[in-house]
């Protein structure tokens, strides 16, 4: 995916993808998906019956709403560099979240349904506003229009990215931040979806446990790490829920996910010590060893 690097482009991690290329991995990975989503909520809305009281028709509706289907999608650069395919990444998914909401309101006009998800972007709107109004803080309205604030939707719950450079993360983390900017609210917070790290190495958690068995130590995985990460994933759905479009929601999505990260180390040391063993050499004398 990534331009040949040069060696001051790998040490500052500033790798950048062709338009050209970020354009076909988005049709071709995306618009299927979203398609599968359109296509759920134009079946829900063919199979309404007229007998059916409104409210339930509403109901139906609203269980296979598209731009929520959208916003639900999870899209992940396992080697962001700078951030450029995940900065179009917003724009697209943006597009069509707005694109969805536009066909479910044309869809629902004889019913006077709209997709939820307008009453939350009005919502965010009223809340900056109030808060400007509060600090003195002049506002054009019309930069708070529906696009600015589905991007700062799309980039809190849907984007994700890794790379190896400590520096690169930083990068991508301030191109979103500039091409998400929405005057009157914060910044929103995304240390939890943009990390750094090594996306091909490592364990999945249900693999970590299998090998934990055969080396004779899940004990030490259900004692208290995986007890520990299995309660944090509760607090991960408070960050997803919160908007930070004001200073005290991103304050609150920072303290939550740096508690997460400290209910999670023990299960992270302990899958990096099973992945870390899969690559040694280690003979029949070294197993008893590792068990104890």
């Amino acid at each position: 995916m990534r331009s040949a690097p040069t060696p001051s482009r790998k040490n500052t991690g500033s790798y950048y993808t062709p338009d050209a290329l970020v354009g076909l991995i988005l049709d071709q990975t995306l618009e299927p998906l979203i398609a599968e989503r359109r296509a759920a909520f134009a079946n829900a809305l063919a199979g309404l019956r007229a007998t059916d009281s409104e409210d339930a028709r509403r109901r139906s509706l609203r269980a296979v709403d598209p731009a929520e289907a959208i916003l639900g999608l999870r899209v992940l650069d396992p080697a962001m560099g700078s951030g450029h395919f995940l900065v179009s990444l917003v724009d697209t998914l943006t597009d069509h979240v707005l694109v969805a909401m536009a066909e479910v309101a044309a869809a629902g006009a004889t019913l006077d349904h709209r997709s939820p998800l307008a009453e939350r972007i009005a919502t965010i709107r009223e809340t900056i506003l109030a808060n400007a109004a509060r600090d003195r803080w002049a506002i054009d309205e019309a930069q708070l229009d529906d696009r600015h604030i589905v991007r700062r939707m799309v980039l809190k719950r849907c984007v994700y990215g890794v790379d190896k450079n400590p520096m690169a993360v930083e990068l991508a983390k301030v191109a979103l931040w500039l091409h998400t900017f929405t005057v009157g609210a914060p910044l929103s917070f995304i240390d939890h979806h943009l990390r750094s790290g090594d996306s091909l190495f490592g364990l999945w958690v249900r693999d970590g446990i299998a090998a934990a068995q055969r080396w004779g130590g899940g004990e030490l995985l259900y004692a208290r790490p995986l007890r520990e990460a299995q309660s944090a994933a509760a607090a991960m759905g408070v960050i997803e829920r919160l908007t930070d479009a004001e200073i005290a929601e991103a304050h609150e999505s920072a303290k939550t996910f740096y508690g997460v990260q400290a209910q999670t180390a023990p299960l992270a040391v302990f899958l990096s010590v099973l992945a870390a063993l899969d690559w040694l050499a280690l003979g029949r004398e070294d197993r008893p060893a590792v068990r104890a």
